[in-house]
C-alpha cells in the first residue's frame, strides 16, 4: 500500500515580511524560498521508497494557498499525514536556536517525534530549546483531519543556525532526515 505525504512549504513567495536578516545573509533570502528548497529536496528522497508517494499542497510560489486550503486538499487527496515545513525567527541575532516541531493531533505525537530525532540526527541543529516538541493548535495542524506536522527547520535570525541554514547541504539534510 502506498503512503501517501501531503507536504507544504510555509508561507508564499510573494511574503517578504519573513526573510533572513542582512547582518546574516546580505541577500535576505525569503523564508519561503528555504522551505521550498527542504520541500524540493523532500520529493526527491521520496522517490528512492517505491511505496511512498509526495503531494504537494502548497503554493509553489505563484498562487497563494492558505492554511485552511492546504489542510482541506490534503484532507480530500487522501493524504495518510501532512507536514508543513518552516523555519523560524525570534533569536533576534544571538546563539538561541534549534529546531522546533509541532503537532494537534495525538494519532500524531508518534511521527512527529520520529520526524524530530530524524531532522535532528541528518542536520546536527538540536539547539537549545526546552520543549522542542509541543503540542499546539495552529491552523494547519487543526484542519488536518490526518496526523499532521508543523516543523521549525531552524532559527533565520540566529547566528548559529542561520549560516547552517542557508546551505543546501543543510536543506537536504533535513529532507533526507
Amino acid at each position: 500500500m502506498e503512503f501517501v505525504i501531503a507536504v507544504a512549504a510555509g508561507h508564499w513567495k510573494h511574503n517578504t515580511s519573513k526573510r533572513m536578516p542582512k547582518e546574516i545573509d546580505p541577500a535576505r533570502t525569503l523564508e519561503w524560498a528555504l522551505n521550498m528548497r527542504v520541500a524540493a529536496f523532500l520529493e526527491e528522497e521520496a522517490k528512492h521508497y517505491p511505496d511512498v508517494k509526495i503531494i504537494r499542497v502548497d503554493d509553489l510560489g505563484e498562487t497563494r494557498v492558505l492554511v485552511a486550503d492546504r489542510a482541506k486538499a490534503a484532507n480530500e487527496l487522501g493524504a495518510h499525514y501532512l507536514l508543513e515545513i518552516h523555519h523560524n525567527s525570534g533569536a533576534k541575532l544571538t546563539k538561541a536556536g534549534g529546531v522546533s516541531i509541532f503537532y494537534y493531533r495525538s494519532s500524531a505525537k508518534g511521527i512527529t517525534e520520529s520526524v524530530y530525532n530524524a531532522v535532528i540526527a541528518a542536520g546536527g541543529i538540536r539547539g537549545n530549546r526546552s520543549s522542542p516538541i509541543n503540542k499546539k493548535g495552529y491552523d494547519i495542524l487543526a484542519n488536518a483531519k490526518i496526523p499532521a506536522t508543523l516543523i521549525e527547520c531552524g532559527f533565520m535570525d540566529s547566528t548559529v543556525d542561520g549560516p547552517i541554514i542557508l546551505t543546501e547541504e543543510y536543506s537536504r539534510n533535513v529532507a533526507r532526515g
